[in-house]
């Protein structure tokens, strides 16, 4: 009798820890890793009571959980030249590591993990929106009369989730696509009328994140499930009411600066991206060429004078530095900008063999996914993909956090339960 209190107190402690973590994802960093230590702690608690559950997999739980986004790290300490900076990097991303032990639990189902993480990031993002979209209104009408003012620099990207001081827009924008996809391809039991009023809400926030890549990622997702779930006919009625929307409301969109953040802001930078060689000596060209697609090109110069095993870990703000003072980056330099972009960092720091073991991850897990339709866990996957492209997700605990979780909890469910397929919820 006691065994089993021990054992339901455990799994209470381990699955509140999994909620926690979460919930607060979209809402305090730091109270989200208080629920990660909870998830590590209760961990090695089960493995001192239980031991640990054999697995034959282990080698795929190594290439294929983010486990792999760790290894590169402790590789990178062969060749880096800054052990400080490796150390911190290696301490501040060990959540990669830890939280994947999860999968070597005895006293635990993998289902239980899934539906207690699913409802933490849906309820997290819920209340995360209503009250931000709630602060932003109670502004609007205090402030403004004009309707077009509400997609202005008064309520759009910082400014939308200043109450949030610690997060990020990108951060945010992560956190709620994933409980869209939560809301679209999880099989919670949720009424259709709280899904649908989820659905818009979610959307509104979103909108008013005026981030580029999580307006790409929204229409993936949201493409991704009208054509798994809808009919042609339905389909393309809904695309051709979109577009006729788009189209009547284009002479008015043009005109707030949510427009000119995201179209304007695309076409400006792809016409003041060249090639840097041509531009070097001219300061008042690098003034207006210190932009992200530039940067780029910067650490694609690092990489290929590094190719095998890069810079080593803790490397890339040293190499890019350097690079910045002799193009007068002035802004990236002083702002101490990353590159911007996970696939290049990785390259920068562990050359191509850390961009091998980062193409591995992906290649593997999206066969996994598209094989057994499991919708949630391609979202997933197409939003790491796409904001692995322009930020450095692994940089910072606000990504950290949300890839050890989600990253563990697809893992953990794939190969516990092999014939897995996801149901339809329409």
């Amino acid at each position: 009798m006691l065994e089993n209190r021990n054992i339901n107190l455990l799994e209470l402690a381990s699955l509140t820890s999994w909620v926690i973590s979460a919930f607060f994802l979209p809402i305090s960093t730091g109270l989200s890793n208080i629920g990660v230590l909870g998830i590590i702690i209760t961990n090695f608690i089960s493995f001192i009571v239980f031991g640990f559950k054999k697995k034959k997999s282990v080698v795929d739980w190594l290439f294929f959980s983010p486990v792999i986004l760790f290894i590169p790290l402790i590789i990178g300490l062969i060749v880096t030249q800054n052990y400080d900076s490796a150390l911190q990097e290696i301490f501040k991303s060990v959540f990669l590591f830890l939280v994947p032990i999860s999968f070597f639990r005895k006293d635990i189902s993998s289902r239980n993990y899934t539906e207690f993480t699913y409802w933490g990031i849906l309820l997290g993002v819920t209340i995360s929106s209503v009250i931000l979209l709630f602060i932003t209104i109670y502004r609007f009408v205090v402030i403004d009369t004009d309707i077009l003012s509400f997609f202005g620099d008064n309520y759009l990207n910082n400014q939308f989730i200043a109450p949030f001081e610690e997060l990020h827009p990108i951060y945010m924008g992560v956190y709620y696509l994933m409980g869209l996809s939560v809301l679209l391809f999880s099989n919670l039991s949720i009424p259709k009328i709280f899904k649908k009023s989820l659905f818009l809400l979610l959307s509104i926030s979103i909108l008013l994140l005026a981030s580029r890549v999580i307006y790409l990622i929204y229409l993936i997702l949201v493409l991704l499930y009208l054509i798994h779930f809808l009919s042609f006919k339905v389909f393309a009625v809904l695309i051709t009411g979109v577009f006729s929307l788009i189209i009547f409301s284009y002479p008015y969109v043009k005109a707030t600066t949510l427009y000119r953040k995201t179209i304007e802001g695309t076409f400006w930078e792809f016409e003041n991206s060249e090639n840097l060689k041509y531009s070097k000596n001219n300061i008042e060209i690098q003034s207006l060429r210190d932009i992200r697609l530039n940067r780029w090109q910067l650490g694609y110069q690092i990489y290929n004078q590094n190719l095998i095993l890069g810079k080593g870990t803790g490397s890339e703000k040293n190499e890019l530095s350097k690079l910045y003072k002799e193009y007068n980056f002035i802004k990236s330099l002083d702002e101490e900008k990353p590159i911007n972009n996970q696939f290049l960092s990785f390259a920068i720091k562990f050359g191509t063999v850390g961009l091998i073991l980062l193409g591995l991850y992906f290649i593997k897990n999206l066969i996994i996914a598209i094989k057994k339709q499991h919708l949630l866990f391609l979202s997933f996957l197409i939003i790491l993909f796409w904001i692995f492209l322009t930020e450095n997700m692994l940089d910072r605990n606000m990504g950290i956090n949300f890839i050890a979780l989600f990253g563990t909890l697809f893992f953990i469910e794939n190969y516990t339960y092999h014939n897995y397929k996801i149901k339809n919820i329409v």
